[in-house]
């Protein structure tokens, strides 16, 4: 988790094919990065019961990892389609309160959206990071964060395959249930039954 407590997040991603992990992981390892951890994450996003808030690019999130947790606020994106740029306010958090800080959002009108629990593998080298996240329904997102410039050196070794992008969840969600060829609602459920683990109102933010 982030130790600042605001930054501005320069971000890309592309969404990883299983066949490809060890393609993308390799090219990484050849420029000098280092696989770092790899770990459980929870999110769980608060929003305004219409998800309002999530879908105008502003996101209140509680993020728990490690045995700790952290509240934090991102802001509207920037920049272009290919990379993200956003302002992010970071609150350490004592796990044992996230009930209680859901209760209390949930009474200023922002109750639970939607949560997701995710693996988390990280890389690192120099001042970038680069981390791969096994998303429910997606599969795996790969996202380079770090210095415009920097993170441009990087994308440009990969090849063609790999297209980075300013991803956002709903288009995300959205090409997987054209791939598939399923309802969203029928990868809900078989997430949910997989999982242990309730997603909530997550489909508000097609609406």
């Amino acid at each position: 988790m982030s130790t600042s407590n605001q930054n501005k997040e320069i971000e890309t991603r592309i969404v990883v094919p299983d066949n490809k992990i060890k393609e993308t992981q390799n090219i990484l390892e050849s420029l000098g990065f280092k696989l770092i951890e790899k770990f459980i994450q929870k999110d769980i996003i608060l929003d305004k019961p219409d998800a309002s808030l999530f879908k105008s690019g502003q996101k209140i999130r509680i993020r728990e990892e490690k045995g700790v947790a952290e509240l934090t606020y991102k802001g509207l994106f920037e920049g272009s389609q290919d990379f993200a740029r956003r302002s992010e306010i970071n609150i350490p958090l004592n796990p044992d309160n996230i009930e209680n800080m859901k209760i209390i959002f949930a009474s200023l009108g922002y109750p639970l959206l939607f949560q997701i629990i995710k693996e988390r593998t990280v890389y690192k080298k120099d001042g970038i990071k680069a981390t791969y996240d096994n998303w429910p329904i997606i599969g795996t997102m790969l996202e380079i964060e770090g210095g415009e410039s920097e993170v441009k050196k990087v994308t440009d070794v990969f090849s063609s395959d790999f297209e980075f992008k300013n991803y956002r969840l709903k288009d995300l969600l959205s090409n997987r249930v054209s791939e598939s060829g399923k309802s969203f609602a029928d990868l809900k459920s078989y997430y949910e039954k997989l999982a242990g683990n309730k997603l909530g109102q997550i489909e508000l933010i097609f609406e």
